[in-house]
């Protein structure tokens, strides 16, 4: 009987030991998918940044792309008006 009841007693630290370990990969688990949502919010943000400023650099080329046709067209007119002068 004695024996049994060591076997027993043995079996149960064991148990708990388990039960422990488990819990705190339960935990570890848990923290690391906390760690990868914050992870991918971040990058989310940081993509939703990258198509805002990609969007204003584009506004600025046509900006600048606009006053430069628009200046060309300005110096071939006045090319065209200094050929009538003569």
């Amino acid at each position: 009987a004695q024996g049994l009841q060591e076997k027993v007693s043995r079996l149960e630290r064991q148990e708990a030991g388990f039960k422990a370990e488990i819990e705190r990969l339960q935990v570890d688990h848990e923290a690391s998918e906390q760690r990868a949502e914050e992870e991918r919010l971040r990058a989310s943000s940081f993509s939703e940044q990258l198509s805002v400023a990609k969007a204003r650099e584009e506004e600025l080329l046509k900006q600048e792309l606009a006053k430069t046709k628009e200046f060309r067209e300005r110096v071939e007119q006045a090319k065209v008006d200094d050929v009538k002068l003569l």
